[in-house]
Order: structure tokens, then sequence, then C-alpha cells
């Protein structure tokens, strides 16, 4: 869906309706003393108007009838400077107007002539679709009175190349779609002030530059997919990431910094960063999600913090620039060809005395994909494959993991089996042949290494105990999970 819309400008045709009519330019001055009079003070020469000076107080009307001398006429340079607009808000739809501009029966918008404005100090608001579609504009300035910004208001101004198109001080979010498709946008210039950034508010925009200030919280989805950043680092406040797909097909990008703080990256996060080698992992991180990273090469040791506890399916599927991957103890399961086509492999290290589970797909292919002995194609069998001393068979035997035979065991501690867990007021722990789960009200189920439910039930004022037999096994309590080992 996301990579429909990010073609779907191109399948639709532009046509500049009632374009320039000749090579002479008519450059007109008007002082609208009573607001709503423009059309009327413009008179019969409104569509021969191709520059444009407005003074006085103008509303929605005068709004309407700029749009007008832009779309049956040829205004393409508008100055606004001097005017002050009723209420400080440019309407919604100011320079778009569906009815006329719109003929989807046969893919057409029909767009005005406007390539220049300059809007006037005052204004504190700028509406919804307000400059959406309007394909011929090239240069706007920002007041530094604005606070807000309607959704889609210069959504599909594939030709706006203000560089940097700077946001004024004082304005917290950028709505949704706010700046979709605008390709010829460089670079972009947040103020400190910013908090949100909206879903797919730079999608398919073309920016190769933007800054993240701290104080940042949210960036929605889809955000800047398809955009052309060849970095993005972003602040300690931001950990909030709606949707997916946040920087997918960034294909220039190269470096991401996430915050600490984050837990979970989103499905698509980076989907096709084909040029991304440098990106963190965050210490606070508890999942990673599909194809989180697919197709992105990293670079160099991947280590994985503990507590981490699922990656997703695909989440770093061909990631050829790997050569080392530390594998946490916390990690619970590896999702289908989540490490799969990694060609650059020499080495895993697994910090678990109990190997995560590995989601096998219905054609019997794990993690890892297929096996390999050719090094251009994938991940050889042959690496070695460190684990804890004393956990060799139980990675050997495990599905997924056996398609490896060069176990080493090393000496390093499988601390990541605990035996006592409390979080939230839920307590995990072993008593002898029992594990005893005690705390808030919710549901608990007790799980095998292959998946098999022990025990389920409801948790409440009881302490509730469940015998088993010696080994490893998995509690959810409270939707708070932990391997344990009894």
């Amino acid at each position: 869906m996301k990579k429909y819309l990010l073609i779907v400008a191109s399948m639709i045709s532009f046509i500049a309706t009632n374009a320039a009519k000749g090579s002479d330019k008519d450059f007109i001055e008007i002082n609208v003393t009573e607001p709503g009079k423009l059309a009327e003070l413009m008179g019969e020469r409104a569509n021969d108007i191709d520059s444009l000076v407005v003074t006085g107080t103008i509303n929605a009307a005068d709004f309407k009838a700029m749009w007008s001398a832009s779309f049956n006429g040829r205004l393409s340079a508008l100055n606004l400077e001097k005017a002050k607009v009723v209420d400080g808000i440019v309407p919604d739809y100011a320079f778009f107007n569906s009815n006329e501009q719109t003929d989807f029966s046969n893919g057409v918008i029909h767009v005005i002539a406007l390539r220049n404005i300059m809007l006037g100090e005052g204004i504190t608001e700028i509406g919804k679709g307000a400059f959406m579609y309007a394909t011929n504009l090239c240069e706007i300035n920002l007041p530094s009175t604005l606070k807000k910004l309607g959704e889609i208001s210069f959504s599909d101004c594939k030709n706006l190349r203000t560089s940097p198109l700077v946001l004024p001080e004082g304005l917290t979010e950028i709505p949704r779609r706010c700046f979709m498709n605008c390709r010829s946008l460089s670079e972009v210039t947040l103020p400190s002030t910013i908090r949100s950034i909206g879903e797919a508010t730079f999608f398919g925009s073309h920016i190769t530059k933007i800054n993240f200030p701290e104080g940042l919280e949210k960036i929605g989805d889809s955000a800047f997919y398809g955009s052309h950043l060849e970095e993005a680092v972003l602040p300690s406040s931001c950990l909030t990431l709606d949707g997916t797909a946040h920087f997918a097909l960034n294909r220039n990008l190269r470096t991401l910094s996430l915050p600490d703080g984050l837990t979970s990256i989103p499905d698509d996060f980076a989907e096709e960063g084909l040029s991304l080698i440098d990106v963190n992992m965050p210490s606070s991180l508890k999942t990673i999600g599909n194809m989180a990273f697919s197709l992105c090469p990293l670079g160099g040791s991947l280590k994985l913090p503990e507590g981490l506890t699922e990656i997703g399916d695909r989440a770093f599927y061909g990631a050829t620039g790997i050569r080392e991957v530390t594998f946490p103890s916390t990690l619970l399961s590896l999702g289908m060809l989540s490490c799969d086509n990694w060609s650059g492999l020499k080495s895993i290290r697994c910090i678990g005395a109990v190997p995560p589970v590995c989601e096998i797909a219905t054609n019997g292919l794990g993690p890892f994909g297929t096996p390999n002995y050719n090094v251009n194609d994938g991940v050889i069998n042959s690496i070695p494959v460190y684990v804890p001393k004393g956990s060799l068979e139980l990675y050997r035997n495990s599905p997924g993991w056996d398609i490896f035979f060069n176990f080493i065991e090393t000496e390093y501690s499988p601390a990541a089996i605990a035996e006592v867990y409390d979080k939230d007021s839920v307590t995990v722990s072993v008593e002898g042949g029992e594990i005893v789960i005690s705390g808030k009200e919710g549901r608990f189920t007790i799980y095998s290494l292959d998946g098999t439910t022990i025990a389920t039930g409801s948790i409440g004022n009881e302490v509730i105990r469940i015998s088993v037999s010696s080994g490893y096994y998995i509690v959810n309590a409270c939707d708070k999970v932990k391997k344990i080992r009894i």
C-alpha cells in the first residue's frame, strides 16, 4: 500500500489549466479596503494578472479570488507580506478546489499557475489542504508567527524547493501528509518546539537533510518513507514510533541513531535501507519488528542488548555486512528468515544457556534460511557458534539451530536464566520443583521450550504453585515474559 502511495503521484496527470498566455507580465498592486472585495477590485483583468501585491485586510473570499486568478488565469507570483489575514488563518483548501480541479474519471488533476508566494507576519495558521497539488509552487516563506500547519497543507507540491525550508519556533506539530511527495524539497529545519511528526508527513518527499531536535516525542507511520535522507539522529525524547515503515525505502540512509529508552523497533522500520551501515541497538530494546532492517547491509559487529526478547520475521534479512552477532540471554524467539542471507557472517555468540525458539516456515526454513556452503550465498553453516558451557546439546538439537555443527562451549555465565522475576508487582520464582507466581490480578501461561502449554490460569490474591519436572520453561505472567530453570 505504501509503495503504491509513493508512485500514485506519477500516475496522475498534472495539467496546468490556462497557464501563462503570453510572455508579457502584468504586475499590479491592490489595496483591499474591505475584506471580501478583492475579486471586485481585480474586475475583468483578473485572469490577465501575472504578479499581484495585496495590501489591506483579506478573508476567505479574497483567497478564493486569488485561487481563481491562478486557476482560470495566469497569476503566478503573489505577495501578501503587507496584507492582514482575518483571524490570522489561511483557509482550508485556500488554493485547491476539488470540485473544479479534479477529474478522477480520466486520472487528471488540473493545477494552478502559482509559482511564488510571500506570506506576511501575523499569520498563525495554514489550513488543511491550503496548497495541496500546487505543483508549480517553487518558493514560499513561513512567517515567524505561524503556530499551526493543517493536514496535507503542502501535499504533492512536487516543485517546492525552498531550501532550507525553515519551520518557525512555536510550531509543535507537523501533521499527517503535510509535505508528502514534495519531491524537490531537499533540506528542512525543524524548530526546538516541535513535538510530533505525523503520519506520512514527508512520505516520498526526497529530502536529504533534516534535524531532530531534543523535545521531539513522536514520529508517525511512514513519516519518512521513500525520502532521501542520509542521516537520522533521533533525540533521547523520541520514544514513540506509531505505525510502521518510518524510514523505509531511504536508500541513501547511512547512519541511524536510536535513543536509549526505546523499547520497540516497529515493523518495516528501515526496510530497504540499501546503504544503511551504522545503526545502534538501544540497551532498553525489548522487541524488533518484522522486516525492521530487511535488506539493510549493516556492518561489523551486531551486539543485541540484554533485555531483548523477540526478533521478528525477516528482521535482518539480507544484512550482508554483519561479520559477527551476539544474541542476548534474554532472547526468547527468532523470527522466520530473520538472519537469512548474512553472507558476510563469520561467527555467532549466544549468551543464553537455553537457545531462543526459532520460528520455522512451512517450507522448513528457520531464521538462518537454507544451510549454505558457498560464502556468497547465505549463512555458512560451518561458522563457529559460541554457546555457554553445558548447553551445546540443547543448541545442536534445537530446530533452526541444528543447521550448524561447529558449536564451541565457553565459560561465560548464562546470566539470563533468572530464578526470580519481579516486575510490576508480579513475582515469578522457583522453589524446589515448583514455579511460584504471585502478584496483581492477571493471566499466566507456562510453556515448555517447544511451545507446549504446561499450565495456564488467573493470578489473584493467592499464590500459584505449579509442579514441573527439571528443565527450562518460559513463563508469561501479566504479559511479562521470562525464561526460568528448574
